[in-house]
């Protein structure tokens, strides 16, 4: 009730825009954590 659409739009798309962002910083974390344990 005390929300209003408006702003769970808005959390939505901040959420949608920074969700595949935060997937390629962590794929990029990953990926050299394991390069630096291959050697």
């Amino acid at each position: 009730p005390g929300r209003s659409a408006l702003a769970d739009g808005f959390g939505l798309i901040a959420f949608a825009s920074v969700f595949p962002i935060l997937t390629v910083l962590l794929y990029g974390i990953l990926a050299s954590a394991a390069a630096k344990k291959g050697g």
